[in-house]
């Protein structure tokens, strides 16, 4: 079922921001949603995205993980309100929490080790 959004949400807009996600997911989170949040079409018009977005759900409750195009003015993903934001090779990754964080959602999400590679998201195995 994750490997399936996953694959959905690539498809939806080839090409573009691959989103960074946890290599391993913190206990008890699993992934929702993954998707595209904008796209841009070129001449031929086919799609790619500049910014790409996954939800994931958890015991102390929803996370979205956001990734998108530094260059573009203005903002397309949530500011984080948790505190945990990356800017890397002309990316913005940001990690913004939902409800009453029981724990200190730094503790919990800012300490995982981030890729762009799927082969990578151990969680997804067998997925």
């Amino acid at each position: 079922m994750q490997g399936e959004l996953v694959k959905a949400g690539y498809a939806e807009a080839r090409g573009g921001v691959k989103l960074a996600l946890p290599v391993e997911l913190p206990e008890g989170y699993q992934l929702k949603k993954f998707w595209s949040v904008a796209n841009v079409y070129d001449e031929a018009g086919v799609r790619t995205s500049i910014a790409r977005s996954a939800e994931f759900d958890g015991p102390q409750g929803p996370v979205r993980v956001c990734e998108e195009v530094e260059s573009v003015p203005g903002r397309l993903c949530p500011k984080s309100n948790a505190g945990i934001t990356e800017k890397k090779d002309g990316l913005v990754r940001s990690v913004s929490v939902d409800g009453g964080e029981k724990a200190d959602p730094r503790a919990v999400w800012g300490e995982v080790h981030y890729s762009a590679a799927l082969e990578d998201w151990s969680w997804m195995a067998g997925a």
